[in-house]
């Protein structure tokens, strides 16, 4: 699974960005399920039935599952239309963004800093048209990813009335605190997977909550190095 997009990608000849992420971001995720199945941290529910334990290992979305019935919950008309709602702003607004940012080689705002090491090079760094010029970019990476996890989420939805985790939940302007922007609305399907096919299972053998932090931001930058 971790060599297929070496071959997938040149074979197919893909050359989108948004593609070639979801190509490379799918066998990742496998692994870090088949971890969190081999060491028994897979949600409970997903446990009850070999139907619930098909459909949540097949899917690249996460199923969300009614804590009373423990069975997968069903969407209303309304969180469909949402969905199909929020992807139809993302996409709208990415891609005026992107084209924005695009036409100014993604620096739209211009500052000139003669960099000749020391401070002039940490001025650099540091100048407010760098960190505005960061921002969107922190911006338009954060609705790309949304807008194709919306759309699965959405098409999910919509063809078989199943409820799925929203995997960004306004990271960069709902935010409170820099560890629920990492714990609660950035990317929670990665925060997810790592939690329960690598923190856990690391816990569990080493008893230790360093370790197991170690362990899972180790393979959070294996994973995102191996992606881009």
């Amino acid at each position: 699974a971790v060599a297929f997009p070496f071959y997938a990608i040149p074979y197919f000849d893909v050359q989108n960005r948004a593609v070639l992420v979801a190509v490379a971001a799918t066998p990742t995720l496998i692994g870090f399920r088949c971890l969190e199945a081999l060491y028994g941290f897979s949600p409970p529910a997903v446990e009850d039935s070999l139907w619930h334990y098909c459909i949540y290992y097949s899917s690249v979305i996460e199923f969300v599952f009614d804590d009373k019935t423990r069975l997968p919950a069903v969407a209303s008309k309304g969180e469909v239309y949402g969905k199909g709602k929020t992807f139809a702003i993302n996409f709208v607004v990415s891609c005026l963004l992107l084209s924005f940012m695009e036409a100014f080689d993604y620096r739209p705002f211009q500052y000139d800093i003669e960099d000749n090491g020391g401070m002039h090079c940490f001025s650099r760094f540091i100048h407010p048209g760098h960190i505005a010029n960061n921002f969107l970019s922190a911006v338009s990476t954060s609705l790309t990813i949304s807008t194709g996890t919306v759309a699965f989420g959405f098409g999910i939805c919509a063809l078989f009335g199943i409820r799925t985790l929203d995997v960004f939940d306004n990271p960069m302007f709902g935010s409170t605190s820099v560890s629920d922007f990492w714990g609660r609305r950035w990317n929670r399907l990665v925060h997810g997977v790592l939690k329960r096919g690598v923190y856990k299972p690391v816990r569990k053998q080493s008893n230790s909550k360093t370790i197991a932090a170690l362990a899972a931001f180790i393979a959070s930058g294996a994973l995102h190095e191996y992606i881009l």
